[in-house]
């Protein structure tokens, strides 16, 4: 079946929402379809890992306008899953690939071994902060 890009999630009679991986996450890679639960694709889509999808004939409500933006303030709290991450003792001598592992599982695409780095140290200080 044909889909469309929509900017609203497009609830199937099944319950689910059809998305399109922009970007790898977890077992998906980029281009994979997929059906989720709207909380569950709000969530993706929210965090740019996917775009939703609609039937080529499918009736999809106009997006309502979006609200004026808050001004910022302190940065949003990590994914609740990033605690549940196991991160090593020893993690600065594991290969980098490792470290970049890591840093996915954490929600963060991390380019290089630096940014991934740079990701596991900012989520133990987030863990030490918390206790």
């Amino acid at each position: 079946m044909d889909h469309k890009v929509t900017k609203e999630p497009f609830v199937k009679a099944n319950g689910l929402v059809t998305c399109r991986f922009l970007k790898s996450f977890a077992a998906y890679s980029r281009g994979t379809v997929a059906g989720f639960t709207p909380e569950e694709a709000t969530r993706l889509h929210g965090t740019g890992h996917v775009e939703y999808l609609a039937p080529i004939d499918a009736a999809v409500p106009a997006a309502a306008p979006n609200p004026p933006a808050d001004p910022p303030s302190d940065p949003p709290p990590a994914p609740p899953e990033a605690s549940t991450v196991e991160i090593p003792d020893d993690w600065r001598l594991l290969h980098h690939m490792a470290r970049r592992s890591i840093a996915k599982n954490l929600g963060i695409e991390a380019k290089n071994a630096e940014e991934a780095d740079q990701a596991i140290e900012a989520e133990l200080a987030r863990r030490a902060a918390a206790q």
